[in-house]
């Protein structure tokens, strides 16, 4: 029975001591919107390897380059996506361990970093946007005059007992907004408040966020209305000819043209005579 209890303890703190190996000492979150409202994000997740033996698991070739690895490797539950998948489309997700620096023979430790990059888009049907979709809801209240405003459920970090985001020390979070943005508005307002004016690259850290709020407002100019309208136009055509009443509108082209065709050659006979 002692055997067994004391095998038991060996085992805890073995596993205790692998977990310990893998230090988070930053968090920093990048989120880069463009025109239309999609959303690049990056993650970038600083660990301290604080063993020669986690140093060289994390170098290791045999390591899968997936989330669930890293997570089952370090023990580091952060090592995540920190913006929610409801009402989002991710797309192109890439985990890219960096090289180990910073290494100390001295004390055993290195530094690393661990990306984490992705792009959220908001959800279709029949190419148009669906409402509530997306980091950033977008409104089009204007004809050529979209609202962004964000979606702050959307971004899983700590969460107060009255519903606030929470960065702890470790977290950073940046957004970036495009450069054409008009009536930003923002609240609480960003630790580089100072630097507002024209600035359109706004940053948090170790901060509560109360009530947290951030819309802007992208205005297109005439020429990309016209286009978005041609183009909405072809495809819209497209889909008529491809549906299932297609073939009858081709045959209702074609007898129009014909008739055209038909009607311009007897006029001229007749010119003729």
């Amino acid at each position: 029975m002692r055997s067994a209890i004391f095998a038991i303890f060996v085992i805890a703190i073995a596993i205790s001591l692998s977990y310990s190996a893998f230090v988070l000492e930053r968090l920093t979150i990048s989120v880069s919107v463009d025109e239309k409202g999609v959303s690049t994000v990056q993650e970038k997740a600083e660990l301290l390897l604080t063993t020669p033996a986690s140093t060289e698991r994390y170098k290791s070739p045999l390591v899968k380059h997936d989330l669930a690895t890293w997570r089952e490797i370090t023990g580091l539950t952060e090592l995540r996506h920190h913006i929610s998948g409801a009402n989002v489309e991710m797309r192109g997700i890439r985990v890219r361990p960096q090289p180990p620096w910073r290494c100390n023979d001295f004390e055993g430790t290195c530094h690393a970093a661990i990306l984490i990059d992705y792009v959220v888009y908001p959800l279709y049907a029949n190419g148009t946007i669906l409402p509530n979709t997306g980091l950033f809801f977008a409104e089009r209240f204007k004809p050529r005059t979209t609202r962004f405003t964000l979606n702050t459920k959307a971004i899983t970090v700590g969460i107060s007992e009255s519903g606030d985001l929470v960065l702890d020390k470790i977290t950073n979070l940046t957004i970036s907004i495009p450069q054409n943005s008009q009536n930003i508005y923002v609240q609480p307002l960003p630790q580089n408040e100072g630097k507002l004016t024209g600035a359109q690259a706004f940053f948090w850290s170790n901060a509560i966020l109360p009530k947290f709020e951030f819309s802007y407002e992208v205005e297109e100019s005439l020429e990309s209305e016209v286009l978005e309208f041609f183009n909405s136009a072809q495809l819209s055509l497209q889909g008529a000819l491809l549906g299932a009443q297609g073939l009858a509108l081709i045959v209702i082209l074609i007898v129009i043209v014909s008739s055209y065709v038909y009607l311009n050659f007897v006029k001229g006979k007749n010119k003729e005579r």
